[in-house]
């Protein structure tokens, strides 16, 4: 079994280990094609220190085999027999400890990160293990519990169900259709207002009802956002929540007052109402083809 002994202090900030310096990384997989020419693959690590004691490890796959000596005839490409030839496909990498820690990019206190950090900080409960380049990466357990972080082409994970009602998950659950979930905002009347029908002029619905739906679910929204608000004194990020909470304020102002612009035109709510008929129709149309195909 290869074996490279790893050593690096902050001092150091960046240590790279080549095969041409580790015979251990030279040509870990080798086959010969014929007399001259190998098939073979290398490994490139570099090791990361920064400033709060984290150490990062970078793995980079070599294609070190023969190389393909290229002329008007015998040109480099995916169509040459050659080229596949030094070829390796479904390759992984796949690195395994105990002490494989959460994956933190480094981030600097610019300006030009002000959007990064924001993210970062509304996905401060997601995990992450690792970051690929020219692959994607996922990990896992494995039975014994030992963390593997490994390349993956082409990554898949199950996306939870999204629907339209905006839900208090502030207060306690409600039953539905003989579903527990949480209350929604907006009553049945109100949430009407999601829907193309009700918003087209082939529903019986005044221009002033639906103005008033539409500003009863920004309301909602910006229920939502006090929500959030209250629940800000429990972070220990106070001033990045704010700001998230502020934007969402923003954001709230400018669609009532494009609504209000918008819908208190009447020839803008005739265009408004031809537009979700539009796409009520087409929705119908879909259904009816759908319907039709699976009888």
């Amino acid at each position: 079994m290869r074996s490279l002994n790893f050593h690096i202090s902050t001092e150091d900030g960046k240590v790279i280990y080549s095969p041409q310096k580790n015979d251990c990384l030279k040509n870990i997989i080798s086959l010969n094609i014929n007399e001259s020419e190998t098939l073979s693959l290398s490994v490139w690590l570099q090791l990361i220190k920064t400033k709060d004691d984290r150490t990062y490890l970078k793995i980079l796959l070599n294609n070190s085999s023969t190389e393909v000596n290229t002329d008007e005839q015998h040109y480099y490409s995916i169509v040459s027999e050659i080229v596949n030839e030094r070829c390796l496909f479904g390759v992984k990498v796949d690195a395994s400890s105990k002490h494989l820690c959460q994956y933190k990019s480094v981030s600097s206190g610019s300006l030009d990160d002000e959007e990064a950090h924001k993210l970062n900080f509304l996905y401060r409960n997601i995990k992450d293990y690792g970051v690929g380049h020219l692959c994607s990466v996922d990990w896992n357990k494995d039975d014994k519990g030992l963390m593997h972080v490994f390349s993956e082409f082409m990554p898949s994970i199950e996306s939870p169900d999204v629907e339209p009602v905006p839900r208090d998950k502030s207060c306690e659950n409600v039953e539905q259709d003989g579903v527990i979930l949480p209350k929604p905002y907006l009553d049945l009347e109100s949430s009407q207002c999601l829907q193309f029908k009700w918003l087209s002029f082939l529903s019986p619905t005044s221009d002033t009802e639906i103005l008033n739906n539409l500003l009863g679910f920004l309301d909602s929204y910006k229920s939502w956002i006090q929500t959030q608000r209250d629940y800000i004194n429990s972070l220990d990020n106070k001033e990045m929540a704010f700001q998230n909470v502020k934007d969402c304020e923003v954001n709230y102002e400018r669609m009532k007052a494009n609504v209000i612009e918008f819908l208190t035109d009447s020839s803008k709510m005739k265009a408004f109402r031809v537009m979700n008929a539009a796409m009520f129709m087409q929705l119908w149309h879909n259904k009816k083809r759908e319907s039709e195909a699976d009888s």
